[in-house]
């Protein structure tokens, strides 16, 4: 088991340019290995290439993720210009964008399987790549889903060219909790590119911080709880990272080593 396999991610989340840098620079100091920014969080007035390569600036060289999700507070918003804000914030320092499976055909679990609305995600991809971007494609279910449907709705999102593949589901019990955790692992067996496996709910807690153990490659948590995170169920940084650098992680060159019996 490898520690370097997933991202300690800080999801960041605030309405103006100078809020966000303050989070990220505290965020870095709590031991952020990586950003998922929020642009659908950041006011319009500020969705321009000089204060987003001022906030991209203060991220150093940690990977940069956008999302740029439908929002209540921009509703009039299309498909088309939710990705042109992505498209710029690569040109401005983003390094991997984050796309619902439902773009441009809004569909129940996040994905679409129109013909059409697939092509235009191959062709929208192919352009990030041009630009020396990277995708990932995602889906919020808000629901439960259990292995077989988890894996198929991500072998779907897989051959569509992504690099890497997201879907948030939802536990509502210690049951649909077990197996989510159960489904983590096998994805990391089946799986041919990396993969963000997340929990909503309650029963999800455990799971967010835990995942990248599994197989998930990002822990997304908070820098800090306030009315723009999500304190309801993402863990905080600082403690998330606490409990990875309390967790022995070394395998001894005999693996053999330890309480294994010798039958």
């Amino acid at each position: 088991m490898n520690r370097n396999d997933f991202l300690l991610t800080c999801s960041i989340r605030e309405t103006n340019v100078e809020e966000n840098i303050n989070t990220i620079r505290n965020a870095i100091y709590d031991g952020a290995e990586a950003f998922m920014v929020h642009l659908e969080k950041l006011d319009e007035v500020y969705q321009n290439e000089q204060d987003l390569k001022k906030m991209f600036n203060y991220c150093s060289n940690l990977p940069i993720f956008t999302v740029n999700y439908r929002s209540n507070r921009r509703p009039d918003k299309t498909d088309e210009q939710l990705i042109e804000s992505q498209l710029l914030a690569l040109k401005t320092g983003a390094n991997i964008l984050d796309i619902v499976a439902d773009i441009y055909d809004p569909s129940k679990d996040e994905i679409t399987y129109n013909q059409d609305a697939i092509n235009k995600q191959k062709e929208l991809i192919q352009k990030v790549h041009d630009l020396n971007g990277k995708v990932m494609l995602s889906s919020h279910t808000f629901r439960f889903l259990n292995c077989e449907e988890t894996l198929n709705h991500l072998k779907h999102l897989e051959q569509r060219g992504a690099d890497m593949v997201k879907i948030a589901v939802t536990a509502y019990n210690q049951e649909e909790l077990n197996e989510v955790i159960r489904t983590t692992t096998i994805l990391k067996e089946k799986m041919n590119i990396p993969f963000f496996h997340c929990c909503m709910g309650q029963y999800g807690k455990l799971h967010r911080v835990y995942s990248g153990l599994l197989g998930s490659s990002i822990v997304l948590c908070v820098q800090n709880y306030n009315s723009n995170s999500n304190p309801k169920e993402q863990p905080l940084l600082r403690a998330t990272k606490e409990v990875f650098n309390n967790l022995d992680f070394t395998i001894a060159k005999d693996d053999k080593t330890g309480t294994i019996r010798n039958i």
